[in-house]
């Protein structure tokens, strides 16, 4: 899944390689909306959307993620480790 054009596009997985579909969307955003963009990694296992948040600071946007609250905190707290979050939120209980 990628955003090209202000659209959402999907493609076939791709077969080669470490599938990373949370990095690969968010460069596509960070290439499409630029400085625009906005992202959010609240839960997951894994490293995947680290390098696509960087790419979203590096257009100038905005980054967010979920701190050791989240129900599984790999992803958010390896984004939070690499300095590419702007924003560190809490799980609100209801």
């Amino acid at each position: 899944m990628i955003i090209s054009s202000g659209r959402l596009k999907l493609s076939s997985r791709e077969i080669h390689g470490q599938h990373r579909p949370v990095d690969r969307f968010l460069h596509a955003l960070a290439d499409d909306r630029k400085h625009l963009a906005v992202a959010v990694v609240l839960s997951g296992t894994g490293t995947d959307g680290t390098l696509g948040l960087h790419a979203i600071k590096a257009e100038g946007g905005i980054t967010f993620a979920q701190d050791a609250s989240a129900q599984h905190d790999g992803m958010p707290q390896s984004a939070i480790a690499s300095g590419c979050v702007d924003y560190e939120l809490s799980k609100i209980d209801s």
